[in-house]
């Protein structure tokens, strides 16, 4: 995965994206569109799993971050206060987090790596980063591009 492009299909079936000018990130049509395309990478490269740090890289270059509750695409390099968690939840019976291996069509939560650790979550249009948990409004599907 890591150097893939990626899409994320909130809970609602529409695409994260980021529009053209606009620093703000949206979930606002079920399309694949270009402005829906990330760039998923880790540092150091190799396969993606539960708890790795990762960068999303939108389609004009800029990455995505979480400031306070915004989640917004900042131009330029990517810094480590860009960078997110992927999770993939955790075992019912023993609490643990799942560390395997990403897949596309799995169900993934993305989680800020500042000091609120909030997980990013889509409400309508918006996506947010407001809560510290792994619910429906946070679940992201994520998807192969078609090309």
């Amino acid at each position: 995965l890591d150097g893939d492009v990626v899409f994320l299909r909130g809970h609602l079936g529409n695409y994260i994206n980021a529009e053209h000018g606009v620093e703000f990130v949206k979930s606002r049509a079920p399309i694949k569109a270009d402005r829906a395309r990330w760039i998923i990478e880790k540092p150091g490269g190799g396969k993606i799993s539960g708890q790795d740090f990762i960068y999303l890289r939108g389609f004009q270059g800029g990455y995505m971050e979480v400031q306070g509750d915004t989640v917004r695409v900042k131009p330029g390099e990517r810094t480590r206060s860009g960078n997110l968690v992927l999770t993939k939840g955790s075992d019912p019976k023993t609490g643990d987090a799942n560390k395997s291996p990403v897949n596309y069509g799995d169900v993934i939560y993305l989680r800020a790596n500042g000091e609120r650790q909030t997980y990013l979550d889509v409400e309508g249009q918006d996506v947010r980063a407001r809560w510290s948990d792994e619910g429906k409004w946070q679940a992201i599907t994520i998807e192969k591009s078609d090309e």
